[in-house]
Order: structure tokens, then C-alpha cells, then sequence
């Protein structure tokens, strides 16, 4: 016959061995789970976040192109602003010389007109001037 408390021992061994490696499997089937759970999460997340911030770089790709444009614009504006300001120089200095040449005209216009005026017999000769 058998000892029973031997019996007992050796069951309550094998069962608690049982219940230890039981739990070890659940508790690895937990984690396995967990981890794909995880990487299924950590996909689902990341693509869309990867999908805005390309969306977002391309936003500030568009706006830095823009403002390189701007600024290509403005240089061409401040070099054209410049030639329009020596042109302007130029017509002043021109508009300057023709409103002397019209005051001169006008001036000499008028001491002819005078000269018409006088009488001729009035007039000294073209010949006796000074010499």
C-alpha cells in the first residue's frame, strides 16, 4: 500500500507545479497580447501622425516658397524704384531747362515786341551803333 500523505504530497507537488506553469503560460499569452496590441496601437497613432506632420512640412514648405517670392519681388520693386528715381531726377533736370528756355523766349518775346513798338524812324540805325 501506498502512503497516503506520500501520495498527497506528491499531487499537491504536481498541482501546485501545474498551477505555477499554467500561470506562467497565461501570464506570457497576457504580454504576447499585449505587445501586439501595443504595435497595433503604436501603428494606428503614428501613421496618421506621420500623415500631418507631412501635410504640415508641406504647409511650411508652401509659405517659405511664398515668402522667397516676396522677397524676390521686393528686391525687383526697390531696384525698379530706383531707376524710376534717376529717371525722375533726369525729367526734373530736363523740366527745369525747358521752363528757363520758356522764361528766356517769353523774355525776349516781350523786349522785341517792345522794339516793334517804337517808331522806326526812332530806332537808331543798325550801322551807327557802337563800335
Amino acid at each position: 500500500m501506498k502512503d497516503p500523505v506520500n501520495v498527497v504530497v506528491k499531487e499537491k507537488h504536481f498541482v501546485v507545479k501545474n498551477f505555477y506553469s499554467t500561470l506562467v503560460m497565461a501570464a506570457r499569452q497576457n504580454f504576447s497580447d499585449s505587445k501586439s496590441q501595443t504595435e497595433r496601437w503604436m501603428q494606428a497613432v503614428v501613421l496618421p501622425l506621420e500623415v500631418q506632420i507631412k501635410d504640415h512640412k508641406a504647409q511650411l514648405q508652401s509659405r517659405l516658397d511664398n515668402l522667397a517670392k516676396i522677397n524676390e519681388k521686393t528686391t525687383s520693386i526697390n531696384e525698379q524704384m530706383a531707376i524710376l528715381k534717376v529717371a525722375e531726377a533726369d525729367l526734373r533736370k530736363q523740366r527745369e531747362m525747358i521752363e528757363g528756355l520758356i522764361a528766356r523766349v517769353t523774355a525776349h518775346a516781350a523786349t522785341s515786341s517792345l522794339d516793334t513798338d517804337i517808331h522806326p524812324s526812332a530806332r537808331p540805325s543798325r550801322w551807327c551803333r557802337r563800335r
